[in-house]
């Protein structure tokens, strides 16, 4: 289930690094599910992968949160639970 309800999209996940971050919006491009990728400039910059500032929260259209919960948990980035 969604987290958070923005402009008509939703935030599905929040993940740790730029690795799971790019592993998502590879994931969920790959099935045409548009993705937008909100993270901490600082963490990028000094190549933060764990902590507050390290992590990325992962924002898609409303209507297409459920499809891309169910990318996200079959590459292992989600659990099944919300």
């Amino acid at each position: 289930t969604a987290l958070k309800l923005t402009n008509g999209i939703v935030l599905i996940a929040v993940v740790d690094g730029p690795l799971a971050s790019g592993m998502a919006r590879a994931a969920l491009e790959a099935a045409d599910i548009p993705v937008l990728i909100k993270q901490d400039s600082a963490g990028v910059i000094y190549g933060l992968t764990v902590g507050a500032l390290a992590a990325a929260e992962i924002w898609v259209p409303a209507a297409l949160a459920e499809r891309a919960r169910s990318v996200l948990i079959g590459i292992g980035l989600l659990d099944e639970t919300p």
